[in-house]
């Protein structure tokens, strides 16, 4: 799962105006993905409320039709026991999961809008073109200034 998000939150540094584009849907896509998968863990857990309640009125009735006393916390253990409620909860915490991992990609995204505008800007510095050395720039920049100058010298000789 966790894979499928890098690739979806990989940018291409070269290719920023496609990532720029892309980029809402994506935010969009995730954070229906997370209402969804919220809803889905919601369900699951009004799932194992309503297993712990039933399982909780039977066992109870059981032990009262039988005569026995029970205790609260010995009630508890054989709920908790139960092959029903913990089939209930192991469904829940997949989708507590799910609902962690979803949330954590939209956070992702956010993260991959600043990032976006970050190498915008050094787009626009011009971060990504091509290397100079400043000591030729330099260099060439004083015989430019040589060349100006041998020019003017040689106008004003004449003149």
């Amino acid at each position: 799962m966790a894979n499928q998000y890098e690739k979806e939150l990989a940018i291409d540094q070269f290719k920023l105006d496609r990532e720029w584009s892309t980029q809402s849907n994506r935010y969009m896509d995730y954070s229906e993905k997370s209402a969804n998968a919220e809803s889905e863990m919601n369900q699951a857990k009004e799932n194992v409320d309503c297993v712990l309640s039933e399982l909780y009125i039977q066992i109870k009735s059981a032990k009262e039709e039988a005569g026995e006393k029970i205790t609260e916390k010995y009630l508890d253990a054989l709920i908790k026991t139960d092959e029903k409620y913990k089939q209930a909860y192991s469904d829940y915490m997949k989708a507590s999961l799910n609902h962690k991992m979803l949330q954590g990609a939209v956070r992702a995204f956010d993260h991959r809008k600043s990032a976006l505008e970050n190498l915008a800007r050094l787009q626009i510095a011009g971060f990504y073109s091509d290397p100079r050395d400043s000591k030729v720039e330099e260099e060439k920049s004083d015989r430019k200034s040589d060349v100006i100058k041998q020019k003017l010298n040689s106008k004003e000789r004449k003149a």
